[in-house]
């Protein structure tokens, strides 16, 4: 793929500063995607800042190659993506509370709007996407992403879950910050290149 030494690159720049933070006593310096509200002025910026800048300069990148044929000029695309960020940071903030309300949820509660709440996350799988890649704003995107996963939601399904059972032997029975950010970026980054890779071929076949 034409994108990857740019995506391989940032990759392997996040990985190296959480070595350095972890390597030299500054723990709290590490970037981790977070699994709930953000706690810490570390926590908000990674998660409404950084999370989605990354995710957009990926999805720029990877829809160009697959469905333009072409890579693009390095700042030109990091510059074309960072313009979509304030759309981004809204989508991603509902996101990240959403799941903050259901992780307070009593658990009876949790077991009534569980299987909802993971149809209608795979059906917004594209927001991200049609942001970017499709340049609409924020009621658009949710709606292109209900339109695409149409004939395919089982099928998302599982793209989306590949990454994620990558996570689940590094957190059973707790793991070090800097391990959860390894495998979660890295695990981002997988999600991100293949859900960019369906939306293109689904758009493109339209």
């Amino acid at each position: 793929m034409l994108a990857a030494p740019l995506l391989i690159g940032m990759l392997g720049g996040l990985l190296l500063w959480n070595l350095f933070a972890y390597f030299s006593d500054l723990s709290w310096l590490i970037l981790a995607p977070s699994s709930g509200l953000p706690k810490s002025i570390i926590e908000i910026i990674v998660d409404f800042v950084l999370f989605p800048a990354l995710n957009a300069i990926v999805i720029q990148f990877v829809y160009s190659v697959i469905a333009k044929k072409k890579a693009l000029v390095i700042a030109g695309a990091i510059l074309s993506a960072l313009a979509r960020l304030p759309t981004l940071v809204g989508l991603h903030a509902i996101f990240v509370i959403a799941g903050y309300i259901f992780e307070i949820m009593p658990d009876v509660l949790k077991l009534i709007v569980v299987i909802p709440m993971i149809y209608i996350g795979v059906k917004l799988i594209f927001a991200y996407q049609a942001i970017v890649a499709g340049e609409a704003d924020l009621g658009e995107a949710l709606n292109t992403s209900w339109a695409l996963t149409e004939g395919n939601w089982w099928r998302m399904l599982l793209l989306g879950l590949i990454p994620s059972v990558i996570m689940i032997p590094f957190l059973v029975g707790g793991s070090s910050r800097i391990l959860e950010g390894t495998i979660g970026w890295i695990s981002n980054f997988w999600l991100w290149c293949i859900v960019t890779y369906a939306y293109a071929q689904l758009v493109t076949h339209q």
